[in-house]
């Protein structure tokens, strides 16, 4: 049964990860344009704050918050928590651990900063239809995408077993997998290089 889709803030949060090294891209992937006004992390914050998500961290790779990109990296600090990853090599999960121990929230958005062209709408209706003890996902055309909805069990497991070896999609496969379908092919795109950038920087996705 759908629950209501309306964001309480003092329930989710909103997990940005932008901490690796965007070593394919060849430029830092959080710092890249999405458009006129805004870049990709700039885009993807400004879009939870637009679903009513009012605590938002943001996982940054340390050295795209160091000279030249310390402009880029207080814009950020002004309308989110910024947490400095200063081991990127460590991976996704390292990431995770770190955002995931500076949020309050039982319910947690996880969105890759590569992936910006999903729709407010999305957020909406992922946490209308949330799974409370497990993960909600968005899908497209039977594809699955991003970003997901944890909740705080998943959470919970996830800083419990952040040291031992495995992934992050290892320990999401422990949990109830809740699907909701949505005609937005945004939550299917990411970038990774310099040419699928190129490709859909003046193109139309959806």
């Amino acid at each position: 049964m759908k629950k209501n889709g309306n964001i309480c803030p003092a329930r989710v949060g909103a997990l940005i990860l932008a901490g690796g090294e965007s070593g394919r891209m060849g430029f830092p992937k959080p710092w890249l344009a999405f458009d006129a006004q805004s870049t990709f992390l700039e885009h993807i914050v400004a879009l939870y704050r637009a679903a009513g998500v009012s605590e938002i961290v943001c996982v940054i790779n340390a050295a795209f918050c160091a000279h030249p990109w310390t402009g880029h990296a207080d814009r950020i600090r002004a309308v989110a928590t910024v947490v400095a990853n200063d081991s990127p090599h460590k991976g996704r999960l390292h990431s995770m651990v770190l955002g995931l121990g500076a949020m309050r929230s039982p319910h947690i958005f996880v969105h890759n900063v590569d992936s910006p062209w999903v729709d407010v709408q999305v957020i909406r209706e992922l946490y209308g239809n949330r799974c409370e003890v497990g993960v909600t996902k968005p899908v497209c055309m039977g594809t699955a995408g991003h970003p997901v909805l944890i909740s705080k069990e998943v959470t919970d497991t996830i800083m419990e077993h952040s040291t031992e070896s495995g992934t992050l999609r290892d320990i999401l496969r422990l949990f109830d997998q809740r699907s909701v379908e949505t005609a937005d092919k945004g939550i299917l795109v990411n970038v990774n290089t310099m040419d699928t950038y190129e490709e859909l920087k003046g193109g139309h996705i959806r």
